[in-house]
């Protein structure tokens, strides 16, 4: 018996460590990738700066170069690059919307939209600004405008799943109880139905309790 567990804990310590070797060889790939995508990212962007020198009047040069730079966290590049590129194609959509998304990111909600509401003025329908301008409502806590602009991405591209709850969410601080738990079942219906279950798992959990809670207070407000 005595045998038995020196044989056990020595397996035991073989399993562990192999599956620490291969733990240790997934991360040194890892590793690898992510400098090998790097150092090709880096040539990307020399050889793009060497072409916007060589063609200066050429927007779409300029941004990608623009997308690269953000690509490597370079933002202020970035808005460079894409502001080089409107100079040239002031409708030129994917800097207009590149434009829009880094000052969101940088929490600079007022230019974000104003990007956001430029990239509409050349497609109505592109519902990823839309989106984005509702985000920056959102983050104003300007709930009516922000719930607005989410039914709006709805009507145009209702497989944009979050954006379901994101409207109940509004719609809850607006003490609007009624629209938030539709909206919130809502969610719960297209998570299911897309099929998107595990990515939203969280959510799911969330937008039940929301409903249960949601659904109590209205009897005790009688609304």
């Amino acid at each position: 018996m005595k045998y038995l567990f020196v044989l056990f804990f020595f397996l035991s310590a073989l399993l562990i460590s192999a599956q620490n070797n291969s733990v240790q060889s997934s991360l040194q790939s890892l590793q690898k990738k992510g400098i090998q995508e790097m150092n090709d990212t880096l040539d990307t962007i020399k050889k793009l700066e060497e072409e916007v020198t060589k063609n200066p009047k050429n927007p779409i040069l300029w941004n990608n170069l623009g997308y690269f730079y953000e690509k490597i966290g370079k933002l202020n590049k970035a808005v460079e690059s894409y502001q080089a590129a409107l100079s040239l194609d002031k409708k030129y959509l994917t800097s207009l919307y590149a434009l829009g998304n880094i000052y969101l990111k940088q929490g600079n909600t007022g230019e974000a939209k104003v990007y956001y509401q430029k990239t509409l003025e050349v497609n109505p329908k592109h519902w990823e600004s839309l989106y984005g301008i509702a985000m920056a409502y959102q983050i104003e806590k300007s709930y009516l405008a922000a719930a607005d602009y989410f039914e709006k991405v709805i009507k145009i591209n209702p497989a944009q799943i979050d954006t379901y709850y994101f409207t109940a969410f509004c719609y809850e601080q607006l003490r609007l109880y009624q629209k938030a738990v539709r909206k919130y079942k809502e969610f719960v219906v297209m998570a299911f139905k897309m099929k998107k279950i595990k990515l939203y798992l969280l959510f799911l959990e969330q937008a039940k309790k929301k409903v249960d809670e949601l659904e109590k207070k209205m009897k005790e407000e009688k609304i």
